[in-house]
């Protein structure tokens, strides 16, 4: 999905911050130690660039990243906090006793690289928790942010097709009644690993709640999103998914289509898309509807 990180990556993205955190504040308290007792500063000289954390910070090419407010900030406070720490260390190699204000300068410095790495590990842990529990793909608060995103795009250059499409997992409590819940979780999440792969790096989709789930498709016309639709659609049916490696269940979705207007809001494409849904649904199901609606 186009710039979003997975659940997974934002996972590894937290713990490998939490370890870089460590670490700085491993060779802050060295840099300290080595001033106050007078100890030999070793390696601790080093270009911003050139720690763990520079490292990786320079590495990031991911829009869902490097726009974070909080990231940009960190640039600069790295960087001010290495070379507030190399004046020091070169101070105290050249027997210079460092002056109250450079160090103050030092302290504050480290205060404000630390406040915003904090502050920015906690907004991937907090998009993290946008990504639904089960599924792994956005919820409903994160596909809804994502799909204003791309209402706003499709305002800035209305010469593009912007499609948005409903699934609903048809008879979906017949099979929470007849296999159980932990069943029903396995389809949920063998269905949004369909999903997900069948679907372009510039498409979204989200779990809306429930069995049902919300795609976005940019800069797309509506034959191309349901020509994707359909590949998923057929897809499914003819492969009946297994459980526990004891039973086959067959699988089918229902999908409302609608696009995006310029004299409608997004709720209003979203509400066409539903009531297209809901047309699949009442028509026998396992199809795609559209506006103007089509029926097989």
């Amino acid at each position: 999905m186009k710039n979003i990180l997975s659940y997974n990556e934002l996972h590894l993205i937290s713990e490998q911050l939490d370890g870089m955190l460590l670490k700085h504040i491993d060779w802050l308290s060295s840099l300290h130690k080595v001033i106050i007792c007078k100890l030999s500063s070793g390696s601790l000289k080093m270009h911003h660039s050139n720690c763990d954390f520079g490292k990786w910070y320079y590495s990031v090419d991911n829009p869902f990243l490097n726009q974070n407010p909080d990231f940009l900030r960190l640039d600069v406070a790295h960087n001010n906090l290495h070379a507030i720490a190399n004046q020091l260390i070169d101070q105290y190699e050249n027997n210079k006793t460092p002056s109250k204000e450079n160090y103050e300068l030092f302290i504050d410095s480290e205060k404000t690289f630390f406040q915003l790495l904090h502050n920015f590990i906690d907004s991937v842990l907090a998009t993290k928790n946008q990504f639904d529990y089960l599924t792994n793909i956005p919820n409903r608060s994160l596909i809804t942010l994502m799909l204003k995103n791309e209402y706003s795009k499709f305002l800035r250059n209305m010469d593009s097709e912007y499609v948005i499409a409903f699934a609903d997992i048809d008879n979906f409590k017949h099979v929470n009644d007849t296999y159980g819940h932990a069943t029903g979780d396995s389809i949920l999440e063998k269905v949004s690993t369909l999903f997900s792969n069948k679907i372009r790096t510039s498409d979204i989709v989200g779990r809306y709640g429930g069995e049902e789930f919300i795609f976005c498709f940019s800069q797309t016309s509506i034959n191309d999103a349901v020509n994707i639709l359909e590949r998923i659609r057929s897809e499914l049916q003819a492969s009946p998914m297994s459980i526990d490696n004891s039973k086959n269940i067959k699988v089918t979705c229902s999908f409302g289509v609608s696009t995006f207007q310029a004299n409608i809001s997004l709720d209003e494409s979203i509400k066409q898309a539903d009531d297209a849904l809901y047309i699949a649904k009442k028509n026998g199901r396992n199809r795609i509807i559209h506006k103007p609606y089509i029926f097989d």
